[in-house]
């Protein structure tokens, strides 16, 4: 996927999960070099909740699980591309950022002892709205992994 421009109308959305989720993986392969805006490489979200599970503000990323966050300082905003990978258990909040293979970031205690709402669910455009940006240049190859 390539979004040449800054924007809410470029994005991808997917189907929910069967189930709630108390273990989540998603990796990514993006390329962005703005440094200005807020942009979200993923926001999985519902009708209450718009920070189910997000990635959002690739200049210094946040996640998101459940409405709970932590920020980072694990960027990819520099012109290259970068894998990201992210992984969150509910079971002590224990969650990790990898970037093109090397493990930036982790910590424990983001929305420990809760589940990721999964039925029905689906990548929400009103999220993308406050965020602005999906992502401006490129997206490529985006997967969502869960415990089942």
């Amino acid at each position: 996927m390539h979004f040449p421009t800054s924007g809410i109308m470029d994005y991808a959305q997917t189907d929910g999960f069967q189930k709630d989720l108390a273990l989540v993986s998603f990796c990514l392969w993006m390329k962005n070099s703005d440094r200005e805006n807020y942009g979200t490489p993923v926001s999985y979200a519902n009708q209450t909740e718009d920070n189910l599970l997000s990635l959002i503000d690739y200049n210094g990323f946040a996640l998101y699980v459940n409405g709970r966050h932590v920020i980072t300082d694990v960027t990819a905003n520099d012109g290259r591309w970068h894998f990201i990978c992210v992984s969150w258990a509910s079971v002590e909040g224990a969650w990790k950022i990898y970037k093109d293979g090397v493990l930036e970031d982790y910590g424990f205690g983001l929305a420990a002892g809760t589940l990721v709402s999964g039925i029905g669910q689906a990548m929400d455009t009103s999220s993308l709205a406050k965020n602005r940006i999906v992502s401006k240049e490129g997206l490529a190859k985006p997967n969502l992994l869960s415990d089942k």
